[in-house]
Order: C-alpha cells, then structure tokens, then sequence
C-alpha cells in the first residue's frame, strides 16, 4: 500500500510540475514571443536564435510534454486499473474528464512534435538563404517565411488551446 502511494506521488509530482512548464511556456511564446518576435521582424533573430537555436527551448519544452504526457497517461491507466471495465472507467464523470483532457494533451504534444520542428527548419533555412545577400528579403522568400510563420503562429494557438482544455480537466475532473 505505501509502494503504492509513493509510486502514484511521484507521477502525480512528475505530471503536474511538468503541465504546469509547458502550459506556461506554451502560453509565454504564443502570447507574448512570438508576436514581439514577429513585430520587431528581423531585429528578433539574434534574440530568436538564441533562444532556439542555442538554448534549445523547443527540445526542452518538448521533453517536458512527453514527461507531462507520459506520467499523465501512467496515472490515467492507474485509475483504470481500479474500475472493472474501460466502460465503468468512461462512465464515471471523473473518468470520463480525465480522459477527455489527456486526449486533449496528447494532441497538443503531438502538433508541436510534428509541427515545430519541421516548421523550425524550413524557417530557419529561409532566413539563412535571405542573409547572404546581405540586404532584405527577396519578396518571394518573405512570402515564404511569412507563410511559415503563419502555420506556426497557428499552431501555438492549436497548442494553447488543447493545453487549456487539458488543464481545466485536471483540476475540475473531482467537480464533475
């Protein structure tokens, strides 16, 4: 019984310091990053660069997902573990909650998994084409970078979003 307990402490430790990192740095990025960022145009690559590319915030706060995921997902089959069935599980409002919001986690991990990254990149390799000319942006590379930055803005806001509602299921699945 107190293995039990310990085991259930550290994941629920694990999952909810985790949550709260990358729900707020979902939140500080999309809020306020990367529209100051996009505002101050090329004037916020050497801040930008740095932040991605040499303090490799997106890496961190993926693994932080994939910890908050993970731990998240190993309390969630705990409490399965304590209903006879799947369906017992879903029937309860408590059940029903929670697995709404790790769904709504889970897809929040994933679109900045497949999303960022490959997005990143091709960002980054538009900038850097754009550089060696020394001047601006040619108008067909500023089209692409916007575009770009576009289906990233997009994404964030898919991410907060999901984040949000993963985070109002946790703390009212007891309410309901």
């Amino acid at each position: 019984m107190l293995a039990a307990a310990g085991f259930e402490l550290v994941f629920r430790t694990l999952h909810i310091m985790a949550g709260v990192a990358w729900a707020g740095s979902a939140f500080l990025f999309t809020v306020f990053l990367e529209p100051a960022a996009s505002k101050l145009g090329p004037a916020a690559g050497h801040f930008m660069e740095e932040t991605i590319g040499r303090r490799k915030a997106p890496e961190i706060v993926t693994a932080i997902a994939a910890v908050t995921v993970i731990a998240g997902w190993v309390l969630w089959f705990k409490g399965l573990d304590r209903v006879d069935s799947f369906g017992d599980w879903l029937g309860t409002s408590f059940g029903l909650v929670l697995t709404i919001g790790g769904l709504a986690a889970t897809g929040a991990f994933f679109a900045g998994l497949l999303g960022v990254p490959p997005n990143l990149k091709r960002r980054t390799s538009s900038v850097r084409r754009s550089r060696p000319s020394g001047g601006p942006p040619t108008p067909e590379q500023a089209t692409r970078i916007a575009r770009i930055q576009g289906r990233m803005r997009t994404l964030s806001w898919l991410d907060l979003a999901l984040l949000a509602i993963a985070v109002f299921c946790m703390a009212t699945a007891r309410s309901w």
